[in-house]
């Protein structure tokens, strides 16, 4: 891990189970048990002042056309509430929605709080749910007054909880929103190389409680999905792209092993009977633990069986739901990937918009259509259960397929603490520089060498600072000079880490001197080597190490709101007090030199950035001069 937030649930107690208190814990450290050593530690206060869950009162009803009530609602954290075995009977009247106020008598309910699925839609019955809800943004309960159930066209309030005053939840105290209450979601990024070759999870001889048959070889993962919706209170997060004639899904489901998630499209026939089925549903779930090809217990592997609803055939969510091709018709759903990470399981998969078969029904191309989500148990696969029905959960909405306007889920209710203190970046030196100063120094984390890359900083963290800015862009002019004074480490007496010459070159990672003769090669050098493509070449723009650090010992990017204030924790420190040993280059940029080339440092990757490069009659920019305008003053005596 580097630069990571974490959060550490308590371990059980070995007689009860239950979770220890932070109170019985004296100190915590990083320990390997292989060598038995400590990697570092913290002591704990012996009697910590614990933040804790705080209670509040049942919904209290103000106006209801029908019914609201719930039992005692709870603070998880600043940021979340728990509300169990809610009711809300609003029947098919619209603009019922979570709303909260800042005020002590609450005339005016103008905050919208998201609801369970992190969604702002207008509120349906609730039949004794239990659900949580995440404000959004800056705002926390301690700027709150009321949450309630708020009739937003007539204006008036349906049900509300009262929020404690901030003295009280300081003092409580309430715990902060660290995320520990949030719904964590995986993220995808793009493989380093090629993909895991796919796993046939669907044939007969890997999964013998499943249907017997078999897909044809999936296309590749698509890792960014424009469109995203939650359900089952963000329990199930459905993420999909719409081609010409199939839908790509992704689906991630907290579940347990022995559960299975459901994806389902209504039959808009089903009303009146005319195919014999309610729904065409995509069931996904694990197989067993142990490959049952290779024989290892390593990675889990998924099944999405093709599947439907039909009261008639005795088919439904709560007993299993039934499989296609155990009912003559085939497997129309092709399994492109699958992962599981802690409790969340993620599946890919294609299905075509139309019905292929009397067991499929087909995806709506010019309206809405009715989807169903559910989680059920697998458990009556066991043979003790054999007569015993599923336990499941169940939500129905409507998703509109065709729609060329993104439809995306809201981010999570706690704000990013580090995009709200965002630098301005990219630096960019002055185009009339002819002179620059060249150190190294910290890459400022997430705010400065992430925010200016987009790529997550060198393992060493360090990387170029010039004329006092991390990694800047420059502009130079083709036919001028430009003078560069380094101080990057003069060799590597100190450690390979703290030598770095520094060079110009068409690369934009740099490090030739670690990289195979072909990939030196390919690459051009313009300034700071000599005899760059030769067995003896040689760095030449290196000086003594300077470098910028904390004044404090503790790289203070996080708390520091913009660059200027960073700067303000740094100080130029350079080995063995010599300050003043400089390496030189001067560069003459040619003519054919590229307009995009890169400085860097010759034994290091990732250390450098841009230099822009410009014809001189693009509009070349001179140095402000100061014109002292003298004016001589006569007196006339007549």
């Amino acid at each position: 891990m580097k630069g990571v937030n974490i959060l550490l649930p308590l371990p059980p107690r070995r007689t009860t189970g239950t979770p220890l208190d932070i109170s019985e814990i004296n100190w915590l450290s990083v320990w390997c048990t292989r060598f038995t050593v400590n990697f570092g530690h913290i002591f704990l206060l012996k009697d910590p002042q614990v933040p804790r869950r705080m209670n509040l009162s049942r919904f209290q009803r103000m106006f209801a056309p029908g019914q609201i009530s719930s039992d005692v609602v709870e603070l998880l954290d600043d940021k979340t509430i728990y509300i169990p075995n809610f009711f809300l009977t609003v029947g098919l009247l619209k603009g019922y929605k979570f709303r909260a106020s800042r005020r002590e008598s609450p005339e005016k309910f103008e905050i919208d709080v998201p609801n369970e699925n992190n969604r702002l839609d207008d509120l349906r019955d609730y039949n004794g749910r239990d659900i949580t809800l995440t404000l959004n943004g800056k705002i926390s309960f301690y700027d709150l007054r009321h949450v309630g159930v708020y009739d937003t066209i007539n204006g008036r309030v349906i049900g509300q909880v009262d929020i404690p005053s901030p003295e009280e939840l300081e003092g409580f105290p309430l715990p902060p929103a660290l995320g520990q209450n949030l719904q964590w979601w995986p993220k995808f990024v793009y493989p380093a190389s090629t993909s895991r070759p796919h796993i046939d999870t669907t044939s007969r001889n890997f999964n013998p409680i499943g249907p017997t048959y078999s897909t044809p070889t999936p296309p590749p993962k698509i890792y960014e999905l424009p469109n995203c919706r939650e359900f089952l209170g963000r329990r199930v997060r459905v993420l999909w792209q719409s081609n010409p004639d199939d839908i790509y899904f992704r689906v991630q489901a907290k579940t347990k092993e022995s559960d299975f998630a459901a994806l389902g499209f209504v039959d808009p026939n089903s009303r009146v009977g005319s195919k014999g089925i309610e729904a065409d549903i995509v069931k996904i779930y694990m197989n067993s633990s142990k490959d049952s090809l290779s024989g290892s217990n390593s990675l889990p592997t998924f099944a999405v069986v093709d599947s439907f609803i039909s009261s008639t055939a005795h088919c439904t969510l709560r007993n299993g739901l039934c499989a296609d091709a155990d009912h003559g018709s085939k497997n129309n759903v092709i399994l492109v990937d699958h992962n599981r990470q802690a409790d969340i399981s993620t599946v890919d998969f294609i299905k075509p918009k139309k019905a292929l078969d009397r067991h499929d029904t087909f995806i709506s191309e010019n309206d809405h259509t009715e989807v169903i989500v559910g989680i059920g148990s697998l458990r009556s696969l066991s043979r003790w259960m054999d007569h015993q029905e599923h336990e499941f959960n169940m939500e129905n909405g409507t998703i509109d397929f065709n729609s060329q306007t993104p439809q995306t889920c809201l981010e999570t209710g706690k704000e990013d603490p580090e995009s709200a203190l965002r630098w301005k970046v990219p630096f960019r030196l002055k185009p009339y520089l002819r002179k620059f100063e060249v150190r190294l120094g910290p890459t400022g984390g997430s705010r400065g060498y992430k925010a200016i890359t987009g790529e997550e900083p060198p393992f060493n963290e360090l990387c170029w600072w010039i004329n006092g800015a991390i990694m800047p862009e420059i502009t130079v002019y083709r036919g001028e000079t430009y003078y560069f004074k380094i101080q990057g480490g003069d060799s590597d007496v100190l450690g390979h880490a703290y030598y770095h010459p520094f060079y110009i070159t068409t690369d934009p990672v740099g490090g030739f001197s670690e990289k195979h003769e072909t990939d030196q090669r390919r690459e051009k050098i313009f300034a700071g080597v000599e005899r760059p493509y030769e067995y003896n070449a040689v760095a030449t723009a290196k000086g003594s190490l300077c470098y910028h650090q904390s004044k404090t010992g503790q790289d203070r990017w996080r708390e520091s709101r913009t660059f200027k204030e960073y700067q303000s924790t740094l100080e130029v420190v350079c080995e063995g007090g010599s300050n003043s040993n400089y390496g030189l280059l001067n560069w003459t940029v040619e003519e054919n030199t590229p307009d995009l080339v890169y400085y860097q440092s010759y034994t290091h990757e990732g250390l450098g950035w841009k230099i822009h490069v410009l014809d001189k009659d693009a509009g070349m920019v001179l140095k402000p001069m100061n014109v002292v305008l003298l004016v001589n003053v006569v007196f006339l005596l007549v």
